[in-house]
């Protein structure tokens, strides 16, 4: 499994953004522009590495796999998505998944290693999201059990709470919307 992982990341790297002031930190930007010429790696291997990749975040999503495999992988291909992986020492310290659609620009996924929290990498993955999709407010919606969570770094990057959903993802929870609407995907 870690094979294919690594084989994911070093093989589609488009950019790297180095956070100068924590030192050994960097985000990997990863292109996945040219997935037909993706050899030996089929789109299996890519789901699998995804899926294991983002394996923290899994038990907050409803119907994860799905949203990789029918979302994410497709939107990776024709450049409508974005991984960004935050590095130290070549160790997984977070990650975000972006949307980069004409009619949305989105933060679909951000997470921080616990070990990794109150060291910059947070605000690295959403400076690089920024630069990524072209602005400097891009759409994220945060689950009411992890708000207080995401409140200071949004604070942080001036993001505006424009909408509160019922039941968009899970039923019976509050999604906080910032800068913008979210069509759910």
């Amino acid at each position: 499994m870690n094979n294919i992982k690594e084989s994911l990341i070093s093989n589609f790297i488009q950019d790297e953004f180095v956070l100068e002031e924590i030192h050994g930190v960097k985000a990997l930007v990863l292109n996945f522009n040219n997935l037909s010429y993706c050899k030996p790696l089929t789109s299996d291997d890519i789901f699998i590495a995804l899926v294991d990749l983002f394996h923290e975040v899994k038990p907050l999503y409803p119907n994860f796999e799905s949203w990789i495999k029918m979302k994410v992988i497709p939107g990776l291909a024709v450049n409508k998505r974005k991984i960004i992986i935050v590095q130290r020492n070549d160790s997984i310290c977070g990650y975000a998944v972006l949307k980069d659609d004409i009619d949305e620009k989105k933060i679909c996924t951000l997470f921080v290693c616990e070990s990794n929290r109150s060291k910059g990498v947070g605000d690295l993955l959403i400076r690089t999201s920024k630069t990524m999709l072209k602005t400097n407010k891009p759409v994220i919606t945060v689950s009411e059990d992890r708000i207080d969570m995401f409140k200071p770094i949004f604070k942080k990057h001036g993001f505006v709470l424009t909408n509160v959903l019922n039941d968009i993802y899970v039923n019976g929870k509050k999604e906080y919307v910032f800068n913008g609407i979210s069509d759910k995907n």
